[in-house]
């Protein structure tokens, strides 16, 4: 029998080549604006510069701080009844 070696990180991202899927998903999505807009260039040099400010304000943020965000923000919506309406700030009983 042979032994089966885990990931280190089970939370760890999948990667596409050497780039991890968050960093290389707003990459995509730029490619195919810049592309379909015909500012293939442009598009794609804006999309470069905001992962690049995305990684950097990734690595030194807390694990899991830009899913917070987005939830705090209401762009992330939640259909659990454990979790309160982000948009509501005071708790009434």
């Amino acid at each position: 029998m042979q032994t089966v070696r885990f990931p280190r990180t089970v939370d760890d991202p999948p990667t596409i080549l050497m780039w991890r899927v968050d960093d290389f998903a707003p990459l995509f999505v730029g490619f195919l604006i810049g592309y379909a807009t015909g500012y293939l260039v442009t598009v794609l040099g804006v999309s470069l510069i905001a992962v690049w400010i995305f990684r950097k304000f990734r690595l030194g943020a807390q694990p899991g701080f830009f899913v917070h965000f987005l939830y705090w923000q209401g762009f992330m919506p939640v259909t659990s009844h454990a979790l309160i309406n982000p948009f509501e700030r005071e708790l009434r009983g």
